[in-house]
């Protein structure tokens, strides 16, 4: 049984330029350049929506999906 979901987004810190373009896209108004930053893209308000992996000019934020989540 699969609780929850299994796609995330993942951040590259070493890739982001600061940029601030995935703070100003996020439509669920989150920090999401401090998320990369410190390498933690876990948030409950997170909708996934793609815009800030749309947005990043140095592909520092991309999908991914965890192995084995149940």
């Amino acid at each position: 049984m699969i609780i929850g979901t299994a796609l995330h987004l993942r951040a590259e810190p070493g890739k982001c330029i600061e940029c601030s373009r995935c703070t100003e896209q996020c439509t669920a108004s989150l920090e999401v350049q401090s998320m990369v930053l410190s390498g933690s893209m876990d948030d409950a308000e997170c909708v996934l929506c793609s815009g800030c992996v749309d947005v990043c000019p140095k592909d520092a934020i991309r999908f991914s999906f965890r192995a084995g989540f149940k």
